[in-house]
């Protein structure tokens, strides 16, 4: 009795981290991340080559291009220096900076491409250029990229707070730099310039049909319709992702996946649409400088304070239908539950450097070698037993590929 009320107690407890999570990545993480996009992009409309916008917009794309590229390229090498640096503040400075830097960089390489389309390419080419993008996607199983807040949430964990980037370069490429560095360009050139089409096809096709005559009704309008997209398909990743695990067909298992995220999309792009023209409307609009600096200022602090200003940048690129699992419909959106874990996960420790805590065995064996397995599967079955026995641990270490 005493063990079912304590699983009782616990569920409760963890139903409700995970519902203030959903709370508080919706209308707090979200919000900050839009409201910081919102007024870099209007900053640099304002301050880089205002009366030259084509300038201003290729040199967005050039520099928002090559940050990616340097980004991805050596995101592991930035990690492990980071890290080994002595002192938390030093870290703290630098990963902070990195991020700010980097963001601007992004946001100007969006907008490039995105102004850069409004001038270049007749009104009546949007739609083509939409489907050809979606159908691009598709064949380049690049459909994971278009996500955004809140179906996707960064913390700032200095564990992987470079490294952490979605590239899935090949093997070839990891063994030679300059191949990952072609990989890494050609990925970003074409993934990103995918998604940025994708983006702006369905925003402005809202501008068009959301009451065109208000922005504050255009705006709240959106909003719901993306809160509601957006609360269905959290509601609905689980069971999406079993059945994307039952598929047998890899082609069958891709098709669905992308369909899923396309959906939980759309609404994604009607939530920073809707959070976006509100703080036009709402947030000094007959100032136009205070108004962005402030959005700009105040999403940046707030972002970096929830600890998820990972969140403003876009890292990588993913490949569609890579895990057999199901995952590929399921959202990174553990905010409160990753910070809530890491600090009160039970652990027990071993003598000889083994511990465990409520999902992970790691090892640590002569104080150099450091593995991970769950704690439930076999792998972790046979590293519990091989505890305290030396040489056969550091084989059954070896041996496993379940190495995490």
């Amino acid at each position: 009795m005493a063990k079912e009320e304590k699983k009782k107690t616990t569920d409760d407890a963890d139903l409700a981290v995970a519902f203030a999570d959903t709370l508080c990545v919706l209308w707090v993480v979200t919000t900050f991340c839009i409201l910081f996009w919102r007024g870099v992009w209007n900053l640099l409309d304002t301050y880089v080559w205002p009366d030259r916008p084509v300038s201003s917009c290729t040199l967005g794309v050039l520099l928002g291009w090559s940050c990616s590229v340097f980004q991805l390229s050596l995101a592991g090498w930035l990690q492990k220096t980071v890290q080994d640096w002595d002192g938390l503040w030093p870290k703290v400075f630098f990963s902070r900076t990195y991020t700010l830097l980097a963001s601007v960089c992004q946001i100007a390489g969006f907008r490039g491409s995105w102004l850069l389309t409004n001038r270049l390419v007749p009104r009546h080419y949007n739609v083509p250029l939409f489907f050809a993008s979606l159908v691009l996607l598709a064949c380049l199983r690049g459909f994971r990229n278009v996500p955004s807040v809140p179906l996707a949430v960064n913390t700032d964990e200095f564990a992987h707070y470079f490294a952490e980037c979605r590239s899935d370069p090949s093997s070839q490429a990891k063994r030679n730099r300059s191949v990952c560095v072609v990989d890494v360009a050609v990925s970003v050139v074409v993934v990103s310039s995918l998604v940025v089409f994708v983006w702006r096809g369905i925003w402005t096709a809202l501008d068009t049909v959301l009451f065109p005559e208000s922005a504050s009704r255009s705006g709240w309008t959106s909003l719901a319709i993306g809160y509601s997209v957006v609360l269905l398909s959290y509601g609905l990743q689980f069971e999406a992702a079993a059945f994307s695990r039952r598929r047998e067909s890899t082609l069958v298992r891709i098709a669905f996946e992308d369909v899923f995220i396309s959906v939980a999309s759309f609404g994604a792009i009607n939530v920073w649409r809707g959070i976006w023209l509100l703080a036009d409307t709402y947030v000094y609009p007959d100032d136009y400088l205070l108004s962005n600096w402030l959005t700009a200022l105040v999403g940046l602090f707030g972002s970096v304070l929830l600890f998820a200003g990972n969140t403003i940048l876009a890292r990588g690129v993913t490949l569609d239908g890579d895990s057999k699992d199901g995952s590929g419909c399921l959202f990174r959106t553990d905010y409160l539950r990753k910070i809530f874990k890491k600090r009160h996960a039970p652990r027990w420790t071993h003598e000889d450097g083994c511990v465990w805590d409520d999902r992970k065995l790691e090892v640590n064996v002569n104080g150099s070698r450091r593995c991970g397995a769950f704690r439930d599967s076999e792998a972790g079955k046979r590293l519990r037993t091989a505890v305290g026995t030396g040489d056969d641990l550091l084989t059954v270490v070896t041996e496993r590929e379940t190495v995490v």
